[in-house]
């Protein structure tokens, strides 16, 4: 049996006044993203790094990835106030 490699990204969700209001843990898929989240739009554009604009990094849109129908299970909430 294969087992899927993962990267796991940590998401902390402030409120106004700069509390954290939840802290989550999110499983990622290294490659196969279209095979698993087909036309989702889930990499956005990393910072520039140079005056030419090139970007040399990407960045994933974790909400896009936790939104898409059937991939909810991939966060784990760790911590929520309440």
């Amino acid at each position: 049996m294969k087992s899927q490699i993962l990267t796991y990204v940590v998401k902390l969700v402030y409120s106004s006044d700069n509390n954290i209001q939840k802290i989550s843990l999110i499983s990622l898929p290294n490659g196969q993203l279209s095979a698993i989240f087909g036309g989702v739009r889930i990499l956005g554009a990393g910072r520039a790094n140079n005056d030419n604009g090139d970007r040399k990094n990407i960045r994933f849109l974790i909400n896009e990835i936790t939104n898409t129908p059937n991939q909810d299970w991939r966060e784990k909430v760790l911590y929520e106030r309440k």
